[in-house]
């Protein structure tokens, strides 16, 4: 782990995304241009309580985007589970 005590935020961290900070932080992301032709839509940023650690360990042996997606789902319980397929789709 990089940054242990990593809780999210509005802007990426060192070597943690901003799709990993969604997936911890309880913000919702209101429209924004990231650059990169990425928008963000509010609807889109339903998906908190994600630990980075799980988020981690969810990368391990995963050499795909939506395998990431799959671990995370299939290995953690999480009341928000259902967005994070959308949340991922707006990343890509």
């Amino acid at each position: 782990m990089v940054y242990p005590s990593y809780l999210g935020g509005a802007r990426s961290t060192g070597d943690y995304t901003l799709i990993v900070s969604d997936m911890i932080d309880d913000t919702i992301t209101n429209t924004k241009n990231f650059g990169y032709g990425l928008n963000i839509w509010e609807t889109q940023d339903q998906v908190s309580g994600y630990s980075i650690l799980e988020l981690e360990d969810a990368l391990y042996e995963k050499e795909t985007w939506n395998g990431w997606r799959d671990k995370i789902i299939s290995k953690y319980d999480n009341t928000t589970e259902a967005n994070l397929t959308n949340l991922f789709l707006a990343y890509e």
